[in-house]
């Protein structure tokens, strides 16, 4: 299964977010490079996910564009780990590949750690 992320310069924590969810593979544009507007969208594609606060209005245009009638599912959040866990368990798209992958567990390290964290303060 391959996601493509847009957006973002530096998302090694979402690559293990992904990965400790089942993706298998995950590519990456960072969208502010003019080059970046003549790509097209690879053929394995199953998921995007547009990172909005770091791209260009016509990248933005292009992605949505590229994946209108596709069926190819977007996911549009900032650059926050925990804000796009959280949009990935409520898809439940990620969920249920890693269950069908014989994850132990959906959430991520990240959102562990975090959750656990919150907990302990209240």
């Amino acid at each position: 299964m391959t996601a493509l992320i847009v957006g973002g310069d530096h998302i090694e924590s979402i690559r293990k977010a992904f990965s400790d969810r089942g993706m298998e593979r995950i590519e990456h544009w960072n969208g502010r490079k003019p080059r970046d507007l003549r790509k097209s969208l690879p053929k394995s594609t199953e998921l995007v996910v547009i990172l909005y606060d770091s791209i260009s209005h016509m990248m933005l245009k292009k992605i949505n564009a590229d994946t209108v009638g596709s069926g190819i599912p977007v996911i549009h959040c900032r650059r926050s780990l925990g804000l796009l866990c959280r949009k990935l368990d409520e898809m439940h798209f990620i969920t249920s590949q890693a269950a069908m992958a014989g994850a132990r567990e959906s959430r991520c390290a990240f959102c562990t750690e975090q959750g656990t964290a919150l907990t302990e303060r209240m």
